[in-house]
C-alpha cells in the first residue's frame, strides 16, 4: 500500500466516524434530547456502533480523538471498547434508543 492509499484509507476512516457522529447529533436533535448524559452516551455509542460494523476495536483514547477532544494526551488509553453482545445486530438508531431512552 502506498503512502497516499495509506492516507486516504485514514482520511475515509475518519469521514465514516464523523458521519455517524453526525446521524447521533441528528437523532438527538430529532428527539429533542437535552439532557448532557444522554447527549454523552448517544455520540460515544455512534463511535462504539460504527467500530463494531467495521469490524474494528475502538480504544478510549480513538474514541476520544474521534469525538473532538484536543487534549494533548500524555499517556493513551488502550482500553478497548466493544459494543454489548444485545445491541451487535441492530442498527445506529436502534442503538441510540436502547441506550439513551
Amino acid at each position: 500500500m502506498s503512502e497516499k492509499q495509506y492516507l486516504e484509507n485514514i482520511a475515509n476512516k475518519v469521514k465514516l466516524y464523523a458521519d455517524a457522529k453526525e446521524q447521533a447529533i441528528q437523532w438527538l436533535v430529532g428527539k429533542k434530547i437535552t439532557d448532557k448524559n444522554k447527549i454523552q452516551n448517544a455520540l460515544i455509542m455512534s463511535q462504539i456502533w460504527l467500530a463494531h460494523n467495521l469490524n474494528e476495536e475502538i480504544t478510549m483514547s480513538e474514541l476520544l480523538i474521534y469525538l473532538g477532544d484536543t487534549n494533548d494526551f500524555t499517556e493513551l488509553d488502550a482500553r478497548v471498547i466493544q459494543l454489548d453482545e444485545d445491541m451487535q445486530d441492530l442498527g445506529l438508531k436502534e442503538v441510540l434508543e436502547a441506550s439513551v431512552l
